[in-house]
């Protein structure tokens, strides 16, 4: 019919095949899964194409009311984009969790400058980094699984691309968060135009890019509230101390006392005050062990750069309570609320509120931040 299919990307080798490999007498097939499908059609242009459309996969809107949400309008670097909710999306939206998150629940159309065309890869490029600003505004993990490029001339699809995803379920790396109609979001809604423009602009950000990526997929796999909250909420709370680390780094505020000032002058006294005492030897050596990182700044002091440096808000007692929920998570495995009155997911959510808001000023949003919301809490 003249298209030509490639397979291209990473591939896949079944584990079992290479183990038990070294005792077949015959070679082990494996399986081989390419990371994209590729199809091509005679006549495609070699110049590229004006427009090109993806299905998007979990991208949800911010609620779910009985009309249609109305389509996204964006102008980022040389592409006008639209995001429209495929047919029937109320419907699609809520089975997400049945079906793995495969349905579709967007098409995002992406359109050169007038009179330019742009090869397939400069889309996929671009669509793949924008996929972040939709993970971010949404907290779910957003992906595209289906492109396709239409000929001007001919008005024919002449170029496709599938991702693995569309025969590989989506169950192991699919985060959604389930969607109810009348119920709201978890993540605030903001100005999502603007959080894109700033996402694009580096020059404007607090962090790069390439370090922004995987923070904004943890923040949506922290979001999943679907397993155990304490979970959840030690993502959270890791997440928390990721973001305040490296901004705390960027900044130049990561330590207290320079690491070789310490190592020199400090540590010696304390370790030659250690030996002094006459504490078994095992503790002497927990405490000398402890007290090698005492240059770098505590988790309470980056979180005050953080919440200076990025204009977050953030109260004393905020800053406490983050303190607080982060170490009684990582020390004892549980919240410091009392579950009997909800204090567990009112914990979770303001954790996840507060790596919201600092994840949109490290990305350069400088609009007004949404408080933190109130409301029906978490059903968990």
């Amino acid at each position: 019919d003249g298209w030509t299919i490639t397979l291209s990307g990473q591939t896949y080798y079944s584990r079992l095949g290479w183990l038990f490999a070294p005792m077949a007498r015959q070679p082990t097939e494996v399986s081989l899964g390419a990371q994209y499908m590729e199809a091509r059609r005679d006549g495609a242009r070699a110049d590229g194409y004006g427009r090109l459309q993806f299905v998007v996969s979990n991208l949800l809107w911010h609620d779910l009311s009985e009309e249609e949400p109305e389509p996204i309008e964006l102008s980022v670097q040389d592409f006008e984009v639209t995001v429209a909710p495929v047919d029937d999306y109320a419907e699609k939206a809520q089975r997400l969790e049945a079906t793995h998150a495969v349905e579709p629940t967007a098409k995002a159309c992406i359109q050169a400058l007038p009179g330019r065309g742009m090869p397939l890869q400069a889309y996929r490029d671009f669509m793949d980094e924008l996929l972040y600003v939709f993970s971010l505004v949404t907290g779910n993990l957003v992906d595209w699984y289906y492109a396709e490029a239409i000929d001007d001339r001919t008005k024919e699809p002449v170029e496709r691309v599938h991702k693995h995803a569309v025969t590989s379920p989506y169950s192991n790396t699919m985060r959604f968060r389930p969607l109810k109609r009348g119920y709201q979001s978890l993540v605030p809604r903001l100005d999502f135009p603007k959080l894109a423009d700033a996402f694009f602009d580096e020059s404007s950000q607090g962090l790069d890019r390439a370090t922004l990526k995987p923070l904004i997929n943890q923040f949506t796999n922290a979001c999943d509230d679907t397993s155990y909250l304490e979970s959840q909420g030690l993502l959270a709370s890791t997440l928390t101390e990721l973001i305040a680390a490296k901004n705390a780094n960027a900044k130049g505020k990561s330590e207290i006392i320079p690491r070789s000032d310490f190592e020199a002058e400090v540590l010696p006294v304390a370790i030659g005050a250690i030996e002094s005492t006459t504490v078994p030897r095992d503790v002497k050596e927990r405490i000398k062990n402890l007290i090698r990182g005492a240059y770098r700044s505590s988790f309470r002091r980056k979180l005050k750069v953080l919440n200076k440096s990025c204009g977050l808000g953030l109260s004393s007692t905020q800053i406490d309570r983050l303190v607080s929920v982060r170490d009684s998570l990582v020390h004892e495995g549980t919240y410091p609320s009392d579950f009997s009155d909800g204090g567990w997911s009112e914990d979770y959510r303001f954790l996840t509120w507060t790596n919201f808001i600092a994840l949109c000023r490290l990305t350069g949003y400088d609009d007004e931040l949404p408080a933190l919301p109130e409301g029906r809490p978490l059903e968990v």
